[in-house]
């Protein structure tokens, strides 16, 4: 049967929605029903919209290399033709005689074949040449492979690391499940997975497992019974920083999709009371969805973290965790792209929003209790900046006991984990604001 769809005509169409329009990849492949697509084809087709993405600076500075004059505006959609075919010769396995064939017949499904045989010659040009593009690569975005604002951003905080931070974002990024020990134990469940031919890389002592290869979680043991959760290393520190008692009352804000709602029960064995809270509704689904697995009791609002007076119920918390929306700076090597997601612009916002959640929600910790602040960012700005004017404005009243076991910025990479940023705040007294 002859197939109705070219992958990198479909690709290309999304690396354009990505960095044009500011989509999420995740949200793109998932739209992806009209073409009934087979499971190989759709992991070929993440595997190229991923990859292009996350090197589609470096490879526009290398098809621009040999573009003589500049495409025109209604050709738009060639650049990421030609980034696709560029991909796939430079970073897989397939090979070039066949990427090349399959990207330029890419254009009949486009309707762009006018420009088929400029597509086929540069992609040959750049096959010919692939031992030497190195040395094209003159700007920084085009060898960073990253935006010029986020290269900046990042040079400012980390002048010293950032060339290994943004090495770090192109990179493969692990993956992490974390094993429910109320149902099963580390060394147990490392039994059951060797036992399938899941090869373990590495563990972290406690509940984490780091897998060598990805899978999907219908090929781990006991998935669907709650027995694990794909959650990355530095992600999983999150709960175990917020240390929960049985019998508290705790407020996970900004909850979905549930990785830490659910590790905050298992760490309680199912004693502990969660209101756990998100504003999105197909979010909150999906919270849903991972607490059943785990068979938790938590209650579950919908409602935003900086507009307590909507849902509050006047009751003060043991603890808070505020999973702080953020922009997503430790993650890019998961999610590629954020580099074109995120600018100055957003950043803004998203330092405000920060700023009105931790004021909100401030005022409903009880005295003695314990706020958590986490990001999955590496900007000063959202982090330490952040919760140090934070301490300042509540000098009062808030604390941070031991900066250096609870202020703490994990980078990507680093023990083979994702980049996050907590701060774990001790509130000492009855809130009255500083002026």
């Amino acid at each position: 049967m002859i197939k109705k769809y070219n992958l990198r005509a479909i690709g290309a169409e999304i690396c354009q929605r990505i960095i044009r329009e500011k989509l999420t990849l995740a949200t793109e492949l998932k739209d992806l029903e009209q073409y009934k697509l087979e499971a190989k084809d759709l992991n070929l087709l993440q595997e190229l919209t991923y990859g292009t993405i996350r090197y589609f600076t470096r490879i526009e500075g290398i098809y621009k290399h040999f573009l003589t004059k500049p495409l025109p505006k209604k050709a738009d959609l060639i650049n990421f033709v030609l980034a696709i075919g560029i991909y796939q010769i430079l970073y897989t396995r397939i090979p070039s005689y066949a990427a090349i064939n399959e990207t330029v017949n890419a254009l009949k499904s486009l309707k762009q074949t006018s420009l088929s045989g400029l597509v086929n010659a540069i992609l040959h040009k750049v096959d010919q040449e692939k031992e030497h593009l190195d040395q094209l690569l003159k700007k920084e975005t085009e060898i960073y492979a990253h935006p010029h604002w986020l290269i900046q951003a990042i040079k400012k905080d980390y002048p010293q690391k950032y060339k290994e931070i943004l090495q770090a974002n192109n990179e493969q990024a692990p993956f992490w499940i974390r094993i429910n020990l109320n149902k099963i134990s580390l060394d147990e469940y490392k039994n059951l997975l060797c036992d399938k031919g899941i090869s373990i890389k590495s563990d972290n002592g406690i509940s984490g497992i780091c897998l060598e290869h990805f899978y999907n979680v219908e090929e781990l043991p006991f998935f669907k019974e709650g027995y694990c959760y794909i959650q990355d290393l530095a992600a999983q520190r999150a709960s175990l920083l917020l240390d929960p008692k049985p019998k508290e009352y705790i407020l996970d804000a900004c909850a979905a999709p549930g990785g830490k709602t659910t590790h905050i029960l298992e760490i309680c064995n199912n004693d502990v009371e969660i209101l756990a809270l998100d504003l999105k509704t197909k979010r909150l689904e999906k919270l849903k969805e991972n607490l059943a697995r785990t068979k938790g009791q938590i209650t579950i609002l919908q409602g935003s973290a900086d507009r307590p007076e909507d849902w509050w119920d006047q009751r003060q918390f043991d603890r808070i965790l505020i999973d702080a929306p953020c922009s997503g700076t430790g993650v890019i090597r998961r999610h590629p792209d954020i580099k074109f997601a995120r600018d100055e612009s957003s950043l803004n916002e998203l330092v405000k929003t920060q700023h009105n959640i931790l004021e909100a929600l401030w005022p409903l910790l009880k005295v003695g209790g314990t706020l958590l602040y986490a990001t999955c960012s590496i900007l000063k700005r959202e982090n330490s900046t952040q919760i140090n004017d934070f301490i300042y404005r509540h000098r009062n009243e808030a604390i941070i006991e031991n900066k250096d076991h609870d202020l703490i910025q994990a980078l990507p990479g680093e023990n083979d984990q994702d980049g996050f940023f907590y701060a774990k705040i001790k509130k000492i007294a009855v809130d009255h604001k500083c002026t």
